[in-house]
């Protein structure tokens, strides 16, 4: 097999193949990335090589989902504007202003269609009111560590909080007419009344 030399490296030409497709990858994963999807990693605003683009994106979820919007990318406490620890799908609006976004354990991370199945019996996680779930009344039975939030937006900062509860006992909640996310962790099965 004739070897070749490429940047100071000796390689044959199988190896050919190989760059090939480290380069179609990388392709791939840059498309990935500009076509809104993302994954596990730290990952710097705009919509440059590697970046991603501002707007607001849902996850496909995970058992231990950890995410950060971020003020800048050095890696301390500081700097993270809003962040979520959870089990299962969630919501979140990256902007233009944020320099960062730090995700782990959450699936990937697609654009949010603006129309969806609107179920209307879920688990825990982060959910779109009129996309991911039907707006209405919903119930669940409750649990030890059971916690619920209603937001006007996906930026999850204080103001954008509406209300919020839970206890270990049946809960019941009526999403408001302003709610576009509902955030559920330990209650068990919502089901809309």
């Amino acid at each position: 097999m004739k070897s070749l030399t490429v940047r100071g490296a000796t390689a044959t030409r199988g190896s050919r193949t190989s760059r090939r497709l480290l380069t179609v990858g990388s392709i791939a994963v840059m498309a990935i990335l500009l076509a809104g999807c993302f994954g596990d990693g730290t990952y710097s605003i705009g919509n440059g090589s590697g970046q991603v683009p501002t707007g607001t994106y849902r996850s496909t979820g995970g058992s231990d989902c950890y995410w950060a919007r971020l003020s800048d990318l050095t890696g301390s406490d500081s700097s993270i504007i809003a962040s979520n620890e959870l089990s299962g799908p969630d919501v979140v609006t990256i902007l233009s202003s944020d320099a960062g976004f730090q995700t782990q354990g959450c699936g990937t991370w697609s654009l949010l269609p603006s129309t969806g199945p609107e179920v209307t019996s879920f688990g825990d996680g982060g959910y779109a009111i009129g996309i991911d779930i039907a707006p209405g009344t919903y119930s669940a039975p409750g649990g030890s560590y059971c916690y619920w939030e209603q937001d006007s937006d996906f930026l999850w900062v204080t103001s954008s909080l509406i209300s919020d509860g839970g206890s270990d006992g049946p809960q019941t909640v009526q999403l408001a007419s302003n709610a576009v996310l509902f955030f559920v962790q330990g209650c068990g099965t919502w089901t809309k009344s």
